[in-house]
This record gives C-alpha cells, sequence and structure tokens, in this order.
C-alpha cells in the first residue's frame, strides 16, 4: 500500500522527537462520509460499513479550532524543527522522518484527511470524494475522482501519470526497480493505472484484493521522480519546489542555517492560506525553549519534566495537550557485530526495566502510562493488543549470555574471546533527558556484564547516522502516516528493508506482512497484524517503550493547530492562522 510510512525520528533529543501535532479544519470533523463507496458485497474495507464519524473526543483534540473568518489575514508562524533529513525527497529511505513529513504535509499532495479517531476523509482539493471500489473473484478495481484544477506547481496536471508513477515507484523494490523507496505492502498486486471516462478519472485495478484500499495513494509522486536516478538524487540537496502540490510552497532551505520558509503557492486553487509565511527553525532543545520564551518561536515541545519551569512566565502561553501518535522504542541493531547474535538482543531486553524508564522519562509531568504494548497501534485504538515477549528477568538475562559464550570478567564486563561485551548508545542532541534515559539503561544492564558507553552527536547527525545504520542501541521515536498499520509494516518490519532500523526479520514474517492486505475481514486483518507485531518483536530488536503525551507550548491565538489525534496526520495549513485581536495577529 501506499506511502503510509512510519516516520522515525531520534530521541536523544526528547524535545522535538515528535512531529508536530497540526490541524484538521473544524468544519469537517463529523461531516463527510468514511469510506470508499463500494459496489461490491459488503464485506471489504475497515471503512466500507464505518459509521459517519462523531464529533472528537475532547481528550483528542486541543487545537484550538476557529473559522477562517476569526482569522487575521497575514503574519508569519514559527516553528522548531528537529532536523533536515539526508534526502528531501520524502519517499525516499533517507527522507521519510517525523520533522520533514511535518515540512511536507504542507507542501507536498495527499488524497486524504484523517478525523482525530482515524476516519477517512477526502482531501476535496484533490480527490472529490472517496474511491469506488469493485471486487470481484479476481481482483479489485478502485476509481478515483479528482478535482480538474489539480496540479503540480511545475504546471503538470494531477491524473493517471501521476498514479502510474507512485504505482511504479512503489512498486519497484519489490521488482529490483531502481528506486530507494520506503518499502509498502500492496503496490506489487497492482495490475492496471488508466485513465477512466475523462482526464480528471483514474482506474486501479490489482490482482487480488487490497483492504483497507484509502492506504493505496495515500500521498502521490510527481512523474519527473519516476525515473530511475532521478528519484535517489533530485531531492538529494535541492527541494525542488516545482516537484510538489499544496497550499504552501518551498521558498527558501538553508541547510547550513537549518531553517525551512514557506509561502502561499501561486498555483494553489483552493482556499488561500491566512498566514503570510511559515518559516520552520532548527534548533537544539537546549535553545528552543528559550526561543519559545523570548518569542523567537511559537510552538515548542513540552512533553519533558523539566520544560515547564523554562517555559514558565513565557508571554502569551497556552498549553495544549493530547494523545501522542508515535512509539517510543529502543532499537537493538542486528547488524552490530555483538549485537548479531539474538540470545544477545534477548539478554539486553530481559535486562531492562521499563517501568523506571518510564518514570526517568515522565517523572514531574504528572502523566502515568504503562510501558508499550505495541508500536502499530496507539492506546486508544480499539485493535491495540499486548504483544511484548515475555521478560525473564536478570537472570534469563544472565544464562542467554552465558549460552552465547561470554563470560563473566574481573571488572564485571563480560567478554568473548577476548573481546568486552560493550555497546554503543548513540543520542543525538543536548537534551540532558536523553542522557538520563541512556544511563539509566547503562545501569540496568550494567550487573548484566554489558558495558554501555554513551556516543552522542549532533541533532542535525540523525538522518546520517539511521542511513548508515552507525549504532548499537538507538532510543526512536516512530510514528505512520495513516490510522491502519498494514501498509507501512514492511517498511520497519520487513527483513529487506532498508527502514528496518533493527535489520531482523525473517522471509516467513515477510510473506505474512505481505499477505495482510487480502483479508478482508478487520477484525480478522487486526488479529494478523498483532500476530506478525508478536513474533517480529520476538526476534529482539527493538523494545516498545512508550506512547507518550504529546504536550506543546503555544503562543496564544494560534488557531486550527495543536495535538488532535490522527487529524494531526493531514493538516490543513491553509486554516492556521493568528486569531483577529491576539497579541501575534500584530506581528
Amino acid at each position: 500500500m501506499t506511502p503510509r510510512r512510519r516516520t522515525i525520528t531520534a530521541v536523544g533529543a526528547l524535545a522535538g522527537f515528535l512531529a508536530l501535532g497540526a490541524c484538521a479544519a473544524p468544519v469537517d470533523r463529523a461531516a463527510a462520509p468514511t469510506s470508499p463507496t463500494t459496489t461490491s458485497s459488503p464485506a471489504g474495507d475497515a471503512a466500507s460499513a464505518a459509521p459517519t464519524p462523531s464529533p472528537a473526543p475532547a481528550d483528542l483534540v486541543a487545537d484550538d479550532p476557529h473559522p477562517r473568518a476569526d482569522l487575521a489575514r497575514g503574519g508569519t508562524l514559527v516553528l522548531p524543527l528537529a532536523s533536515l533529513p539526508a534526502n528531501l525527497n520524502a519517499f525516499h529511505v533517507d527522507g521519510t522522518v517525523a520533522p520533514w513529513r511535518e515540512v511536507t504535509s504542507a507542501t507536498d499532495p495527499g488524497l486524504y484527511r484523517y478525523s482525530p479517531e482515524g476516519k477517512v476523509l477526502p482531501r476535496r482539493e484533490y480527490l472529490t470524494a472517496l474511491p469506488t471500489v469493485r471486487r470481484t473473484a479476481d481482483g479489485t478495481t478502485i476509481t478515483y475522482r479528482l478535482d480538474p484544477r489539480a496540479v503540480w506547481n511545475d504546471g503538470t496536471p494531477i491524473d493517471h501519470r501521476t498514479f502510474e508513477a507512485t504505482w511504479r515507484v512503489h512498486r519497484a523494490p519489490v521488482d529490483k526497480g531502481g528506486f530507494n523507496a520506503v518499502p509498502t505492502t500492496a503496490y506489487a498486486q497492482i495490475s492496471r493505472v488508466a485513465p477512466g471516462k475523462d482526464p480528471h478519472e483514474v482506474v486501479v485495478t490489482t490482482r487480488g484484493h487490497v483492504h483497507p484500499v484509502t492506504d493505496l495513494f495515500t500521498r502521490l509522486v510527481h512523474p519527473r521522480l519516476a525515473e530511475e536516478g532521478t528519484f535517489d538524487t533530485l531531492m538529494r540537496d535541492e527541494p525542488h519546489p516545482e516537484l510538489r502540490s499544496g497550499p504552501w510552497t518551498i521558498a527558501a532551505l538553508d541547510r547550513q542555517a537549518g531553517t525551512v520558509t514557506l509561502e502561499p503557492s501561486p498555483r494553489w486553487w483552493g482556499d488561500e492560506p491566512v498566514l503570510e509565511r511559515i518559516v520552520f527553525r532548527s534548533l537544539e532543545p537546549s535553545a528552543a525553549l528559550p526561543a519559545f520564551r523570548a518569542g523567537e518561536l511559537d510552538v515548542v515541545d513540552v512533553s519533558h519534566p523539566a520544560a515547564s519551569a523554562q517555559i514558565d512566565g513565557a508571554p502569551d502561553l497556552d498549553l495544549r495537550h493530547g494523545p501522542s501518535l508515535a512509539t517510543t522504542v529502543l532499537v537493538l541493531n542486528s547488524g552490530s557485530p555483538v549485537l548479531a547474535d539474538r540470545r544477545v538482543r534477548a539478554a539486553v531486553r530481559q535486562g531492562l526495566d521499563r517501568e523506571q524508564l518510564l518514570a526517568v522519562r515522565f517523572g514531574g509531568l504528572g502523566h502515568t502510562e504503562k510501558p508499550a504494548d505495541s508500536a502499530l497501534y496507539q492506546p486508544f485504538q480499539p485493535e491495540a493488543r499486548d504483544n511484548t515477549p515475555r521478560n525473564g528477568g536478570p537472570g534469563a538475562a544472565r544464562a542467554a549470555l552465558d549460552a552465547a559464550g561470554w563470560t563473566p570478567g574481573a571488572d564485571g564486563v563480560r567478554t568473548k574471546d577476548g573481546t568486552p561485551l560493550a555497546l554503543r548508545f548513540t543520542l543525538h542532541g543536548d537534551d540532558p533527558l536523553g542522557v538520563a534515559l541512556a544511563q539509566t539503561v547503562q545501569t540496568q544492564v550494567r550487573p548484566l556484564g554489558v558495558d554501555v558507553r554513551i556516543d552522542t552527536r549532533p541533532a542535525s547527525a540523525f538522518g546520517t547516522t539511521m542511513a548508515n545504520k552507525d549504532y548499537d542501541l538507538l532510543l526512536a521515536g516512530g510514528g505512520s502516516d495513516t490510522p491502519s498499520p498494514v501498509s507501512a509494516m514492511c517498511q520497519t518490519m520487513c527483513s529487506t528493508s532498508p527502514g528496518n532500523a533493527s535489520g531482523i526479520g525473517t522471509p516467513e514474517i515477510d510473506a505474512r506482512i505481505a499477505a495482510l492486505p487480502d483479508i478482508a475481514d478487520d477484525a480478522a486483518r487486526a488479529r494478523a497484524v498483532n500476530d506478525v507485531e508478536r513474533d517480529w518483536l520476538a526476534l529482539d530488536g527493538q523494545v516498545p517503550l512508550w506512547h507518550g503525551p504529546a504536550l506543546r507550548a503555544t503562543r496564544a491565538g494560534l488557531a486550527n493547530l495543536g495535538p488532535s489525534g490522527f487529524a494531526a496526520l493531514t493538516p490543513r495549513w491553509e486554516d492556521v492562522g493568528w486569531v483577529e485581536g491576539s497579541a501575534a495577529a500584530n506581528r
């Protein structure tokens, strides 16, 4: 399925590890139908029999919703940016990081929006209605009706050629093609993309069935990028705004300064953006909070025990909180010589006290939660299940290391063939909380005979670290681009995927992931998803730790921006602005 990517971000710098929760336009939260129209049996997609979404529960949404009429025209919004990716193509394996996903949600096209609870709505500037679906014994025909005005910034129409390019790019890894794209599920099942009854209709035919169809073509690829070589290299250093489409366009990008400036796109055919400019600034966490207090940033993450003291007294402060859409995990890199042995990875996992790590992470915030059970479903989703392996504790951990041939040394560190059992714990940024978490892991596994050494790098090095898989242990926050986990699972879990940070997996699990879109029954598909994650986590390449809250300090008067459940994945950036009469509206 398509760019339902899992965006991965460093958690060495906790203050910026999540993509900023952006808004959904308040007027549509309970208005539109939630599923593709089906002309076949109702036993189809998850959304096929779904009810119209109800108003969002208050605990999911904190984005200060306002109609556009309440907002002042013009003004600038300055947002934090944790880092820029190694590749500015958001579909490339080196470009799928959460901070860049947030930027491109304003500048790149997507067919859908989501309600806070995860119901699917059409992004009507591109898709006039949700696709119709016709199923036969042999396959599925999906018909998309596009807005005739929809174009790329270079004037290229968004039509069947765009869909064909998106298919080609995401099918190619399966076909050993020349695209280093984020691995997805189900593109290989597409047999044909063709124009429909006119240039504004696209008909997609698949072999077999695809569920849910709204995970296909969630975001689109410009036809020029569907050229071998171009996809991997063209946007490595330059953003190429002409190959994007959305209400905002990238006016300037400065890697050295760490800034991205957006301006309203002259090609946009929908509602004109309220703001005059959006600026993303890359800052170390130690600088972001003082910058907010000084009025140099308008939003900052405060899901950090020390943050409240640093922003206390900031002018026009508005605190907004909701559930996070990311899961923080400890990654154990099986490509590391020491961690290549599953028994060593199992020992490290069983030496961890996740409750203690949560106490360190959330101490002083007044937030409590149990350790994460899954990295695929959010706790507020009914499909969520505990998929983590049983923890045998330190005794089982020591037995695993004994069996692996690591013997205790005089200094307490185990050795094997003269090599000490030493692991690097890689952090990015200067956040003391990241150091405290690494030190906690260090203390927890030291009695097992494992020597953990903290390796601190600049926040800007995260993309390079991930691309080179240059770490042993790493805290990472992973989130997804859609409420359904199916299409992104291969990215992080398939054994051959470049996006698999731990490198673990098996051909058997790969095949089970590939078969998930064939499961028509929603409950059965969710059970299969959970079963796959359970068996994959048992390989000990990743340990789910916490979901956490999304806590944002926001300049008062900022409307339609803030934590909002799954709606944060598909923001209407054209509706973000300053309430008329607010202090910031006069800047």
